[in-house]
């Protein structure tokens, strides 16, 4: 008799979005360390906030499976 158990390994790579968030997030530090005042910078700056904005909502919009799996040492006690 033959049994069949799942298995709680976690996927190799990250979900898309979160690849997604980090790189938003990469391209929001960098335009800060090169930081200006110039109304260009500004407009660039709060387009990538909004971009990061849109993102992490996908992220939260995701089943709560999804999220578990991504971020497997979340507490609910904390």
């Amino acid at each position: 008799m033959a049994f069949h158990t799942r298995s709680n390994s976690f996927p190799s790579r990250p979900h898309p979005i979160v690849q997604e968030v980090d790189e938003h997030l990469c391209r929001l530090r960098s335009s800060e360390a090169a930081s200006t005042s110039s109304s260009s910078s500004i407009c660039y700056k709060l387009s990538g906030l909004q971009d990061l904005h849109d993102c992490v909502d996908k992220l939260l919009q995701l089943p709560l499976q999804n999220f578990i799996r991504e971020f497997p040492s979340f507490s609910y006690g904390r």
